[in-house]
């Protein structure tokens, strides 16, 4: 039995394009450098991103064009913990994150991961080590406390991604 859901055309095509290019076109100033993926423990070990903090414990829902809504809105959530996008960018060999749980612990939580563009990059679980390729507006949809990784795209200039950590509703 899996312990993921893959959907893909997640969205309608016009909001998945219109996500994508104002990830990829936007002038605004929003892409900020992070020397890791995981953790501070693993610099030097895995590769930097590009992130664009959505929300946080820090940072608000930051949508003042609505470009999020949408995806948001599609999810089952009572609450987001975490809206982050992240941009790796390619590689000459395909290069992994290290393993790791958004949220340790035994908080009831759910991860997913909206891909923005496809390319050959992927994500991986490690309790069966099947993949999830990038594939552009498909999610996977998982308990945060399931381990993954993200492995670097050779075929495309980024791999971009959004990932969001969120409680599920309540079953009814």
């Amino acid at each position: 039995m899996a312990l993921y859901k893959v959907i893909d055309n997640y969205l309608p095509e016009s909001v998945h394009k219109n996500m994508h290019d104002y990830c990829v076109y936007s002038e605004n100033d929003m892409w900020s450098f992070l020397p890791i993926q995981t953790s501070a423990n693993e610099i030097g070990k895995e590769r930097p991103q590009f992130i664009i903090p959505i929300q946080n414990d820090v940072v608000g829902l930051t949508d003042p064009h609505n470009v999020w809504k949408p995806l948001l809105d599609n999810l089952d959530a009572m609450a987001f913990l975490r809206i982050k996008l992240n941009c790796t960018l390619n590689t000459h060999t395909p290069e992994p994150s290290q393993y790791h749980t958004d949220f340790p612990g035994k908080i009831v939580m759910m991860t997913a991961i909206y891909y923005i563009n496809t390319n050959n990059g992927y994500t991986q679980f490690e309790h069966d080590g099947s993949k999830v390729n990038s594939v552009a507006n498909r999610i996977v949809m998982f308990p945060s406390s399931l381990r993954h990784r993200a492995i670097t795209t050779t075929d495309t200039p980024y791999r971009m991604v959004m990932n969001i950590n969120y409680h599920p509703k309540p079953l009814s």
